[in-house]
């Protein structure tokens, strides 16, 4: 796919793991009620064989056959060349911020609706589906009108729409005390612009070097991951009773994801002049 097609397709596939994703903490939690906590982790290893053997019977490899792989050592140089590229760390660190702010959210905010709000543990499940179904429905509008938008207008819309978000959050919990609506329907608003605008900074990663678009995605996973997870780490570890840490953390996050698009903008600024003139 072209770097536009190829944001559409990759937000249709967010977008069905998104829809999963927003009925897994109300499983979670009647499975941990009805059968106990231990059933939890059957459930999920039963599922796990399923889609091994599912995925190897039925997908295909993509390599072609004829095609000589290069040594461990070439693959990381080659694959070290996209990090001295702007363009792929603005685009990678785009999408390493949304998913870290959205991964803050689901390690923060079960402690905020138990310890700062005294809400049920069930809660967090009755909530959870606005910033599953808003990520979900941006991921739909990056699907349905990428190839026509493009990834820049997509990108822009959606951190624009996420920064704004920040502000409104902090000033519902300034002027009144924290309610869940205060936290989740900004939050919200955040994970619908962070659905709009990851697919187009995956695709835009990848899209650097299409000779090194295998190296382009695993570096870009793992960065994603591993940061992903220390933010998941630390929400989980700062909390204090407040709703603070976490939204710190989120809108942190936020406001990283709309810079680093601009280092990407400015790469290709950068490589844009650099190019030779075209004759007519």
């Amino acid at each position: 796919y072209e770097r536009n097609r190829a944001a559409g397709v990759i937000g249709l596939v967010t977008m069905t793991t998104a829809l999963i994703g927003s009925a897994t903490p109300m499983l979670g939690g009647w499975i941990d009620v009805s059968i106990g906590w231990r059933a939890s982790f059957w459930l999920s290893s039963a599922f796990g064989v399923v889609v091994f053997f599912i995925t190897l019977i039925w997908l295909p490899e993509t390599r072609p056959k004829d095609v000589i792989a290069d040594s461990i050592v070439a693959t990381f140089k080659k694959g070290f060349q996209l990090l001295r590229s702007p363009i792929f760390i603005g685009y990678a660190g785009h999408g390493t911020c949304t998913l870290s702010a959205w991964y803050a959210m689901l390690a923060g905010l079960p402690f905020v609706m138990v310890d700062a709000m005294g809400q049920p543990p069930t809660a967090y499940g009755h909530y959870f589906p606005l910033l599953s179904l808003g990520y979900m429905a941006g991921n739909m509008i990056t699907a349905r009108f990428a190839h026509r938008w493009g990834i820049h207008q997509l990108i822009i819309s959606g951190a624009g729409l996420s920064i704004v978000a920040c502000p409104m959050m902090v000033i519902w919990c300034l002027s009144t005390a924290p309610t869940p609506l205060a936290l989740f329907l900004p939050m919200g608003l955040i994970s619908l612009g962070h659905g709009m605008s990851q697919p187009g900074a995956t695709s835009g990663a990848i899209g650097v070097n299409p000779a090194l678009a295998g190296s382009a995605a695993g570096f870009m996973g793992f960065g994603q991951w591993l940061v992903a997870a220390v933010a998941a780490q630390v929400a989980g570890m700062v909390q204090n009773g407040t709703v603070w840490p976490t939204m710190i953390i989120v809108i942190g996050f936020t406001l990283l994801s709309g810079l680093s698009y601009l280092l990407a903008r400015w790469g290709e600024a950068r490589a844009l002049d650099r190019s030779p003139e075209q004759g007519p």
